[in-house]
């Protein structure tokens, strides 16, 4: 049977509810790179959980999301699992990091040449 004319597959039970909100696409490899650059899960950079541990690597992943995915801020914050506010609130202090601390700007400057897109 040509590809064109092919059914999709009918929703199984396999299915869970937390399959929907898995990011995927471009915020998914960006997640997946900035975790394995602060060694910890994409599973800690998505969660709501405020632990100041987590704010810097969820931060730069939220900030390299609003400036290399294409996508808007409330498909971030989806992403994330958040409203868009947060998703604001992290590019914001990313960028203020970025003006004071030279050694942090170089670092994502890095981050940024070397993030999949």
């Amino acid at each position: 049977m040509p590809l064109d004319t092919q059914q999709s597959p009918a929703p199984s039970s396999q299915w869970k509810a937390s399959d929907y909100n898995k990011p995927i696409g471009p915020i998914a490899r960006i997640i997946a790179f900035v975790a394995r650059e602060y060694n910890t899960t994409p599973a800690k950079l998505r969660h709501r959980h405020l632990d100041r541990r987590r704010n810097e690597p969820r931060d730069v992943a939220r900030w390299l999301a609003c400036i290399v995915s294409g996508k808007t801020i409330p498909q971030i914050g989806i992403a994330f699992e958040c409203a868009h506010p947060p998703v604001h609130l992290a590019v914001r202090r990313v960028d203020r990091r970025r003006a004071a601390d030279d050694t942090f700007r170089a670092f994502t400057d890095d981050l940024l040449a070397r993030v999949p897109r």
